[in-house]
């Protein structure tokens, strides 16, 4: 549908992931602020692995705690450009992508919209194109570098990070991941001692379910 489509990454994998497969181009440019690096390089990789035949370029933006230079470096880039490219507008990152839009002479706006997850495309202004989108859990997690693994499918795995008795659903429809896991208290049997543990104690059991939580995130 379109020459070539742009877009910058937030913290959500799914809208990334949804405009790779949705295959309204061979050319995807992918922004990312310094903030956003370690997601950037880990779906660079998925990019890689997985959609070869895409032409998926990855462009550092200047901090989002520089929104002027955002704008300044997005001006530069759209400047004479010519080709009918797509922006991709996500809720999570408006401060990084509408300077993209507002310098943008020909450009025609994607979006991603959810139950069911669907790409649109605006062709013109009454016209919208749908594309379905239908992602999977191991996509979505690889697209971040993870992967599950264990007996029953509760460990997850990043490189030397490891992650136990967590269980991980995706709502595909509604294109929401989810983990449920148990507190350290509860995985050790001392849900009850709580009110009797040594502040130390206490502190070190807080730091353990902290991390975990940080990382699922």
């Amino acid at each position: 549908m379109l020459d070539s489509v742009i877009t910058t990454m937030g913290d959500s994998a799914v809208p990334s992931l949804s405009l790779l497969a949705s295959k309204i181009s061979t050319r995807f440019t992918f922004f990312y602020t310094i903030e956003n690096q370690k997601n950037a390089e880990s779906f660079k990789t998925f990019c890689e692995i997985h959609s070869p035949e895409t032409n998926a370029e990855f462009l550092e933006l200047p901090s989002i705690s520089m929104p002027g230079e955002i704008v300044k470096y997005a001006k530069e880039y759209m400047s004479g450009k010519d080709e009918r490219v797509g922006v991709f507008l996500t809720s999570g990152a408006k401060q990084t992508i509408f300077p993209f839009l507002i310098n943008s002479k020909t450009s025609t706006t994607v979006s991603l919209v959810h139950s069911p997850l669907r790409i649109l495309v605006e062709k013109s202004p009454n016209l919208t194109e749908s594309v379905p989108i239908v992602l999977s859990l191991e996509e979505l997690l690889s697209s971040r570098g993870w992967i599950i693994t264990g007996e029953n499918g509760t460990t997850l795995k990043n490189g030397d990070l490891v992650i136990s008795d967590v269980a991980v659903s995706f709502d595909a429809i509604k294109g929401l991941l989810s983990f449920t896991s148990e507190s350290h208290l509860l995985k050790t049997g001392k849900e009850n001692e709580i009110h009797s543990l040594p502040k130390k104690e206490k502190a070190r059991t807080k730091e353990i379910d902290q991390a975990t939580i940080s990382n699922l995130v």
